[in-house]
């Protein structure tokens, strides 16, 4: 049988289901094999490893998941979609189907359910307005989250891999690489989909660290609201965001500054999250353990 990426096979299978190319669907399906292969290439999937997949549309992703990983979790909004991959892959022993919504879904209990004490490989494809609010959840504590292959548009791609001195710096780069290191592995020009966007999108690999930094939960989402908050206002000093977050004296945070080696004129986009957690751990705001 032809492979779903296929224009044709996609054009078949939305025939059976008396589908039509409309914005409602929200939806740009990947036709390019090689792109698909590379996905789970990044993915670096095994025979055993679990994986949570986002946003599956048609299932043109969700084949080749089926293929290469030991247990594909699917979730998806649309009821149409759902019912399209439900007759697709319902003979699938190692496929579970989830309709609903993944920032409202309780991933917790749905992994503890399916996979107790096995940790997850994330692979998505999701529009670009909810791809902060995901990521939130993958990278919480409470998730055994290993590692988040996510297909994005190209300009978001190159935010969460930004570092210091990109142009694409800013809050979503820090707030990635308070969690792991990410890594923009390739490109897929805006072709390779049907019907094609007006943009390209881009494959972002992160592998997940729990001890970054030697943060504990508690010290991460503080580090987190002192990144939303110095970015709120990206021309604002740094030093000002940092006092109002923490409730800390503006003056106090210039000496914090300064002893790390930084200007105390600096803005959010000037430092790295290193640097941002060693002035909080100076000022006492956060708690680092020493390794």
């Amino acid at each position: 049988m032809k492979r779903l990426y296929t224009p044709s096979r996609i054009r078949e299978v939305m025939a059976e289901h008396h589908l039509h190319f409309t914005k409602s669907l929200g939806q740009n399906f990947l036709i390019d094999g090689h792109a698909v292969s590379r996905i789970a290439e990044v993915a670096a999937l095994h025979p055993d490893d679990v994986v949570l997949e986002v946003g599956p549309g048609i299932g043109t992703l969700t084949e080749e998941l089926l293929f290469r990983a030991g247990y594909v979790i699917a979730i998806e909004l649309d009821h149409t979609f759902a019912q399209v991959l439900t007759e697709l892959f319902e003979d699938r022993p190692h496929f579970t189907l989830v309709e609903g919504d993944a920032l409202k879904v309780d991933l917790a209990a749905l992994l503890e359910e399916i996979a107790p004490g096995r940790p997850v490989k994330v692979v998505a494809n999701v529009p670009y307005y909810i791809t902060t609010p995901l990521l939130r959840r993958f990278l919480s504590d409470d998730l055994p989250v290993s590692s988040i292959t996510i297909l994005v548009q190209r300009e978001v791609a190159e935010r969460m891999a930004a570092t210091v001195g990109d142009a694409a710096y800013g809050a979503l780069s820090m707030f990635v690489a308070l969690h792991g290191t990410a890594e923009l592995s390739f490109v897929i020009p805006a072709a390779s989909f049907m019907p094609s966007p007006k943009v390209d999108s881009a494959v972002v690999h992160i592998e997940r660290e729990p001890a970054r930094f030697g943060l504990d939960a508690e010290s991460r989402e503080r580090v987190n609201a002192v990144i939303r908050r110095a970015f709120q206002q990206r021309r604002k000093l740094v030093a000002k965001a940092i006092a109002q977050a923490t409730g800390t004296p503006v003056a106090t945070v210039r000496e914090a500054l300064l002893a790390q080696g930084l200007s105390d004129t600096a803005r959010a986009e000037n430092l790295s999250v290193l640097e941002l957690i060693e002035v909080l751990k100076k000022l006492g705001y956060i708690k680092v353990e020493e390794s």
